[in-house]
């Protein structure tokens, strides 16, 4: 067990042998997604490095269990080496994948979107907002399959989908939902976000934000220089010659990643830029566009070249984006940030324009420290186990900083 379990609060309760018993069943994304099959191979690759057999099992398509070796050869970034240090996996063999219990979905029901949606990635946006009946029946059939073999403690999730939120509540079981935070490896210490109602849209944080503030023995918040000395990776620099020079940096995003598909609130990249446009002119804007887009660069404003995005956010005075992650980047670095999108990080920015303020430093903290996760704890069974006992708030963030606190001194 994580020695950080016995660091007072209830972290002097250890895990009982109860807790620790039973399995996670893991739910990976079993369609296309930008013309490619197993959209997250990476998600079960990272599992099965931090997870035993015994430990979790798998709900996918069969995608998901092809020979690594075969996807090497096709050219998967997740293969293209023995291990990905920025992600946290190693590439398992064939007979490592072969271990594992897979237990897969109908392909009918694909097809069946496909023909009624047409495009992959809007099957993957009305799977993500709305309940697919067929798709819950077969995913509460596979759950009920698991659970009767072995007992099932909750459900893991890189994605919302609406049936699975549906087929968890059937069986009664908790749905966990995963993704990579906002801060990444090695320019800080790398987040992960875990959430029991959603990821990117539909979360938890606002809501446990307030249970925070209500706690009675709720502890300062660090402050904003305190946060980015914590949280700074070796590769973090963030000295550029032109800092400011910008009124307003625009951070774009992919435009068929599910933040933009599913929780824009009505706003597209071109929307931004026009919305941007009625407080800043173009001649002072600077604009990112994410390096996976499809598109060239927008005809108004400058774009940036900046090698990184902590240097791009350096470079303005005001940052606005739908819900990139860029967002928190520039309110740890005290620039004064709207996310225009839905997004946990809205609890410590401002939602318009042109109301720019700098951050707020509880719910910065709480954002951080509280509501994301070092990401070496996320698939530790301790960690998913202990967070099943319900823990407060508090406790949660003293936890987080003590493990970060623990990375911060391995650095040195």
């Amino acid at each position: 067990m994580d020695a950080a379990y016995g660091a007072g609060g209830d972290y002097d309760k250890p895990l009982t042998k109860w807790m620790l018993t039973g399995m996670f069943a893991a739910f990976l994304y079993p369609f296309v997604v930008r013309n490619r099959c197993a959209p997250y191979l990476w998600v079960a690759y990272k599992l099965i490095t931090d997870l035993t057999p015994d430990q979790v099992c798998f709900i996918a398509c069969p995608a998901y269990q092809v020979n690594p070796s075969d996807y090497a050869a096709a050219g998967r970034f997740e293969c293209h080496a023995p291990r990905n240090d920025e992600l946290g996996f190693i590439v398992p063999t064939a007979e490592q994948v072969a271990s594992y219990a897979w237990f897969s979905l109908p392909e009918t029901i694909y097809q069946r979107l496909k023909i009624q949606l047409r495009s992959d990635s809007l099957i993957w946006l009305h799977l993500i907002q709305h309940e697919d009946t067929e798709f819950t029946a077969a995913l509460i059939a596979q759950l009920e399959i698991i659970q009767a073999q072995r007992e099932l403690k909750a459900i893991i999730t890189w994605c919302n989908c609406a049936s699975l939120t549906a087929a968890a509540a059937a069986v009664h079981l908790p749905l966990i939902h995963c993704e990579l935070g906002p801060l990444r490896d090695p320019w800080y210490q790398p987040l992960g976000y875990f959430d029991f109602n959603g990821v990117n849209g539909h979360t938890e944080a606002a809501a446990r934000y307030q249970r925070f503030l209500l706690a009675a023995e709720r502890p300062s918040p660090l402050t904003r220089t305190q946060l980015l000395a914590l949280l700074r990776g070796p590769a973090y620099n963030d000295q550029v010659s032109d800092a400011g020079a910008w009124a307003m940096g625009v951070a774009l995003q992919v435009e068929d990643d599910s933040n933009l598909l599913a929780y824009h609130r009505g706003l597209t990249p071109a929307l931004v830029l026009e919305y941007v446009n009625e407080f800043i002119p173009a001649a002072d804007l600077l604009i990112r566009s994410h390096p996976a887009g499809y598109f060239g660069a927008p005809r108004r404003g400058t774009i940036d070249d900046s090698p990184t995005s902590m240097a791009f956010v350096r470079r303005c005075q005001a940052l606005v984006t739908l819900n990139s992650s860029v967002a928190v980047e520039a309110l740890l670095a005290g620039i004064p940030t709207a996310i225009l999108g839905e997004a946990p990080a809205v609890i410590a920015a401002c939602d318009r324009l042109p109301a720019m303020q700098d951050a707020n430093t509880t719910a910065l903290d709480f954002l951080l420290l509280g509501y994301c996760v070092p990401y070496r704890q996320l698939f530790t069974i301790d960690y998913l186990c202990w967070r099943l006992t319900n823990p407060s708030e508090v406790d949660i963030r003293a936890h987080h900083l003590q493990i970060l606190q623990q990375m911060t001194d391995d650095l040195i």
